[in-house]
C-alpha cells in the first residue's frame, strides 16, 4: 500500500524526502531513525502527521485511506527532558482530573449514567500518571526523600486503582464512589504538591 506521493519525514533536525514509498518502508526508515536517536539516548517525544498529534504512527498510518499524509514530523528527546516536560503538564492536568474524580463521585451516589467514554478518559489519565512517576524516579535525580515520597506515591496510585476495580466488579456503587472521593482525591492532591515541588526544585538550578 503507497503511503502517497511526495512525504516529507522530518525527524529532529533531519529531512528526507520520500516518493512513491509504500507504508512499510516509511515505517522502515522511522524505525531505523529512532533506533539511531536510541542509541544517542533519546527517545521519541512527540509524533505530528499533517500537525496532527499522533500517539502509534503505524496504527494511524495503516487506518488512514486519504488523503495521504505530506508531513511527518517527529521530535527526540532526552528522558530527563522528556520528563520534565510531563511534569509542566501534569501542573495543569492533575487540578482537572482532581476535579473529574469528586464528579464521578458525586455523579455515581445520585444515580447519573458516566459514559464509557468518560471513565475510558479517566483511566488513560490514571495511566499517565502513573506512567510519569515510573519516569520520574527512573530519570530524575532525587534526594532520599523526594525517591521514599515518589515511590510512597505510585504504590498509593496502583492500591488506589485496586480498589476502584474491585468495587467496579462488585457493583458497589458508594463503595466505588468512597474510593474515589476519599482515596483517589486527596491522593491526586499529594502527586500534585509532589510534582509541584519538582518543579520548583528544576527552576532554581
Amino acid at each position: 500500500m503507497k503511503a502517497g506521493g511526495k512525504m516529507r519525514l522530518i525527524f529532529d533536525d533531519a529531512e528526507i524526502t520520500l516518493t512513491e514509498a509504500t507504508i512499510e518502508e516509511v515505517l522502515q526508515e522511522v524505525a531505523l531513525l529512532t533506533r539511531q536517536a536510541n542509541e544517542g539516548g533519546r527517545v521519541v517525544a512527540h509524533i505530528l502527521v499533517d500537525g496532527q498529534d499522533v500517539a502509534d504512527l503505524e496504527a494511524f498510518l495503516r487506518g488512514r485511506v486519504y488523503p495521504p499524509p505530506e508531513v511527518i514530523k517527529i521530535t527526540t528527546l532526552t528522558p530527563s527532558t522528556l520528563v520534565n516536560e510531563a511534569i509542566s503538564t501534569a501542573l495543569t492536568f492533575l487540578p482537572s482530573l482532581h476535579e473529574d474524580i469528586l464528579q464521578k463521585a458525586a455523579k455515581l451516589i445520585q444515580g447519573q449514567n458516566i459514559s464509557g467514554d468518560s471513565w475510558a478518559r479517566f483511566l488513560e489519565g490514571l495511566d499517565w500518571l502513573n506512567s510519569l512517576l515510573a519516569g520520574v524516579m527512573q530519570h530524575r535525580p532525587l534526594a532520599e526523600p523526594k525517591k521514599k515520597e515518589v515511590s510512597f506515591l505510585a504504590e498509593e496510585l496502583r492500591q488506589s486503582v485496586k480498589e476502584m476495580a474491585a468495587a467496579w466488579e462488585q457493583e458497589d456503587v458508594v463503595g466505588l464512589a468512597d474510593a474515589l472521593e476519599y482515596r483517589l482525591a486527596p491522593l491526586i492532591d499529594d502527586c500534585l504538591a509532589f510534582l509541584t515541588s519538582l518543579s520548583s526544585e528544576g527552576e532554581r538550578r
